[in-house]
This record gives C-alpha cells, structure tokens and sequence, in this order.
C-alpha cells in the first residue's frame, strides 16, 4: 500500500501508472536469468465521503484484483 497525501485518484492513477511501467521496464536478474517483472495496481481515494481506511484498503483490493482478471500488469480506479 502507498498513501499519497493531499492526492485526488487522477493524480494517484498517474502516480501508479508511472511506478507500474518503471517497474515493467526494469527486469530482475535471478540465476543469471533475466525476469521480467508487472505489477497490477488498485486504486482508491481517501476524502470526506469515503472516510473509513478499510473500505478504501478494501476498494483498492478488488480494482486491483479486476485488474489481475483483465489481463495484469496495469492501474484500476476503485
């Protein structure tokens, strides 16, 4: 999980689409292989209407997993 204070989820989509290709784009040698790496990424805003910290965990938990169904490697928006 990575909090980002005084964010709104365009701004956050953003964030995490930069991280989710930097980490594409550096693959991890293991065993003298090179693995490529993807991350799928939920994503979900704290603000005066959504207030309570585990329904926001929990909105980002299940755009993430729709992200994981639809083909990896990308950022959802709860």
């Amino acid at each position: 999980m990575i909090l980002l204070k005084e964010t709104d989820k365009e701004l956050a989509q953003r964030v995490a689409e930069r991280l989710r290709k930097i980490i594409a784009s550096m693959p991890l040698i293991y065993q003298n292989k090179k693995v490529s790496l993807t991350v799928t990424i939920g994503v979900s805003e704290y603000n005066d209407e959504k207030s309570d910290l585990d329904d926001i965990i929990r909105e980002a938990d299940i755009a993430m997993y729709k992200g994981k169904s639809h083909g990896k490697n990308c950022v959802i928006s709860a």
